[in-house]
């Protein structure tokens, strides 16, 4: 670049292109040197100046600090300090100056003088602020070139020639990162190299280096010698804040510089801006990296995260937190208060805590609450921390909607559990009671109706027993449904009168509706629809739908229709109901309730789902219904609007039977000689056994022991045509009787009764070679026609 054009020494014009002034002094601290720059911050002429002690221009209060720290701080220290300071100019005004002092040693290491560098307080910051917002814009656009930027501006501040930083490479042994800065082309050249032996190897030291001239022979980079042809260099050691050498700092001049005190407090100067810009540097990039691990691992934990301000607004929320609430990115959360989104009421005072300045803060507590989704959607969740830092509050929670379900699922389990378990105990008792009831119903109903045919019809006693009877056969149903209920006893699929079946069971469903409903009755005529199941089933299908019917209508006027008829399932109904044209028995009920919407008539029949309150409904009636309908291989259609009522159509298949052979009952007075033994533990059940067969014409042996029933038995074995006997006897149980009876004589005709047995069934009793299995009380008309059945060998199933 040449010699200067003004041919001002060098050091004279970077120190006013500085915008500072250098001043020297001896060990009296009396100035012996003084840089022209000091007119324009002062007013002085350094002539002025020179001969004069350091507290002549400086300010009455700030002579003691300024002697002070000429002797104490430099002198006894490690030679050198920075202050502030003020300054009087010519005129008397005060001016605020930074001042970098070092001591000057003499050969024996006293104190021969010092040197400064001040520079003005409001030109300092201003620098300062403008390197920081240099630093601040870097992070901020995550610009790699700022440092490139920042070493352009202070050579040109310097008006060096060239820049020179150079970082040591910590990865390869005796390395050096070079950048040189080109002021003149404003280019920069990047450079790796061994370490310089001179003088770089100095400057690593921690020590200054400055050449006059004639510099560049002692480079051995070869960059630089081909690209610098200057002759001054002065270099300085880059220190971190733990003092560690890290790089270099040099400046290059084309002109010979002359030796200077004062280019050391340029360089330190330099020195200690850049180093904290590389520390400021390496420290965001250590925080990004920081940032960008922590961020991924915010966003990967497997819960919910959110933060709040102090005033309750939303400042962050990780992706986990978005997704269960439903929220469609962070920007749909951020600055909202927490309430909004989260809390469904009730819930701000079991989360936040409100301090005396209205401010907010997540509580600690484990809590489970319940958030509204964006969706409209509210679902369980769980508190499972929360943090405070500042005005900033984290809570973190989890979706906890699967584990309720779990629990609700358990909770439901050990209640069918437990209902099942009462259901069991329920039925032990009830076939215990019911064994020894039906016992009772036997004898009540079988003397009745003997005495009831000595009375002429029409005659007050007649009528009085007949109502004897009557009550006594309801009270024998009742016992049949409480442990079909139960599940004690399973009726066989036999023909059923769907119609009378209808009729009977009515007579419960109008003791279980309010007096406000209207039941009409539309049944066809018995016989005329007859299906092939069991009762209960049909019982199921009825009362079920009827109770949801009766909770539909509630307390208010209502209306049940009931039809019961005959009908043919074709064309395109057949293929809506699933099922093969042909003829079919179809159950109707309809209501006048609240009715259903499309969708809630889309699910009735699924389980467990119900539409009533809590504890009033278990979601499994329409579910039984539309099971039992199915298994039955029938089909199931319903119709509904809101606030129309609904209509239940079932169609079960018609089971056609056949005319009643009337041919035994010309037999009966074929078979009335025959012997029959009669057997039962209970004396009045064996008299009446006695005296009702005895009625028939049959010859009777009754007996009350079934040991003594067998001996009579095992001497004649001959003389009995049927054997009738009860199954729970003491000593010998009918069942062990019935084998004895087999062994005696194998083919004997044997009829087993019981009040009730959970040991006994219909299909055990045939396979133990009985021909019927009746449970008490008995129908004597059935008996009677059973009996002539088997004696007469007509092949009838009688199980």
């Amino acid at each position: 670049m040449g010699t200067r054009k003004n041919g001002r020494p060098l050091l004279e014009e970077i120190g006013a292109n500085l915008s500072c002034w250098f001043w020297r002094t001896g060990a009296g601290g009396t100035i012996d040197y003084c840089s022209e720059s000091v007119y324009g911050m002062l007013g002085y002429r350094p002539e002025e100046l020179i001969g004069q002690p350091i507290t002549a221009f400086a300010a009455p209060s700030e002579c003691g600090c300024l002697l002070s720290q000429f002797g104490k701080d430099v002198a006894a220290g490690e030679g050198k300090t920075c202050f502030n300071v003020i300054f009087l100019r010519k005129d008397g005004t005060k001016v605020s100056f930074i001042c970098r002092i070092n001591k000057i040693t003499g050969p024996g290491g006293e104190v021969a003088g010092f040197t400064a560098l001040s520079i003005p307080s409001s030109y300092f910051y201003e620098q300062q602020a403008e390197i920081i917002h240099a630093f601040r814009e870097t992070e901020t656009n995550a610009d790699p070139e700022f440092l490139k930027r920042l070493y352009l501006h202070l050579g040109m501040t310097a008006g060096a020639d060239y820049v020179l930083i150079s970082e040591r490479d910590w990865t390869r042994d005796a390395t050096m990162k070079s950048l040189l800065v080109d002021l003149e082309e404003k280019k920069f050249i990047e450079n790796t190299s061994p370490l310089p032996k001179f003088p770089c190897e100095q400057v690593l030291a921690g020590k200054m280096c400055g050449f006059e001239c004639g510099v560049m022979d002692s480079f051995n980079i070869e960059p630089l010698r081909v690209l610098v042809r200057n002759n001054s260099y002065i270099g300085v050691a880059l220190k971190d804040f733990e003092g560690k050498v890290v790089g270099i700092l040099a400046f290059f001049f084309g002109n010979p510089l002359k030796k200077s005190p004062a280019a050391r407090l340029i360089l330190d100067f330099f020195a200690e801006r850049i180093v904290f810009g590389i520390e400021r540097k390496r420290s965001a990039m250590a925080l990004g990296q920081s940032e960008v691990k922590y961020r991924k691992l915010f966003e990967m934990a497997p819960m919910g995260i959110v933060a709040i301000d102090s005033r309750g607004a939303i400042v962050e929320a990780n992706k986990h937190a978005l997704d269960i609430i439903g929220a469609n990115g962070i920007a749909t959360v951020l600055s909202s208060y927490i309430g909004e989104i989260f809390f469904t009421p009730g819930t701000d005072s079991r989360l936040l805590t409100v301090n005396s300045d209205a401010s907010v803060k997540f509580k600690k507590e484990r809590v489970e609450f319940r958030i509204r989704r964006f969706d409209g959607e509210t679902i369980p969740v769980e508190s499972i921390g929360a943090f405070s830092q500042g005005d900033i509050s984290l809570l973190l929670f989890q979706d906890i909607s699967e584990r309720k379900r779990v629990e609700e699922e358990r909770i439901d389990m050990e209640a069918r559990l437990a209902q099942m378990q009462k259901m069991e105990a329920l039925g032990t008792m009830a076939g215990g009671v019911a064994h020894d009831f039906n016992n009772f119903l036997m004898t009540i109903s079988g003397f009745t109706e003997m005495t009831l045919k000595n009375q002429s019809p029409g005659t007050v006693n007649h009528e009085n027993l007949s109502y004897v009877l009557e009550a006594s056969r309801k009270a024998r149903d009742v016992v049949k449904q409480i442990l079909l209920f139960t599940r004690r006893i399973s009726a066989p699929k036999t023909p059923i009168d769907m119609a009378n079946l209808i009729r009977q069971t009515l007579k419960l469903v109008r003791a279980s509706m309010p007096s406000t409903i209207e039941i009409i009755e539309d049944l066809a005529k018995d016989g005329e629809c007859v299906v092939f199941a069991e009762p209960f089933q049909i019982d199921q299908i009825f009362m079920n739908i009827c109770a949801n019917a009766r909770d539909a209508m509630g307390e208010v006027d209502g209306m049940l229709l009931v039809k019961v008829g005959l009908t043919r399932v074709e064309g395109q109904k057949a293929k809506t109901l699933n099922l093969p044209e042909g003829s079919y028995v179809k159950l109707m009920i309809r209501d006048t309730g609240c009715g259903m919407s499309a969708d809630t008539v889309a699910r009735i029949f699924e389980p467990y789902y119900t539409t009533k309150e809590v504890g009033k409904g278990s979601g499994l009636g329409l579910a039984v219904v539309h099971g039992v309908v199915k298994t039955l291989s029938g089909g199931i259609m319903v119709q509904s609007e809101p606030g129309q009522g609904t209509t239940f159509s079932i169609y079960l298949p018609y089971y056609e039977v056949g005319r009643f052979d009337s041919s035994g009952a010309e037999e009966k007075a074929s078979h009335r000689t025959h012997s029959v033994m009669f057997v039962d533990d209970d004396a009045a059940i064996a008299k009446l056994g006695e005296q009702m067969l005895a009625s028939w014409g049959y010859r009777v042996s009754s007996f009350t022991g079934s040991v003594a029933a067998l001996e009579t038995f095992r001497a004649t074995p001959d003389s009995f045509d049927l054997v009738i006997t009860d199954l729970t006897m003491p000593s010998l149980t009918g069942k062990e009787l019935l084998k004895n009876i087999l062994d005696t004589r194998p083919g004997a005709k044997v009829i087993l009764c019981t009040g009730y047995s959970d040991i006994m069934d219909i299909e055990q009793a045939g396979v133990l070679g009985a021909k019927a299995f009746l449970l008490k009380p008995i129908d004597w008309d059935n008996l009677s026609r059973l009996i002539e059945e088997i004696l007469s060998d007509t092949p009838k199933n009688h199980f």
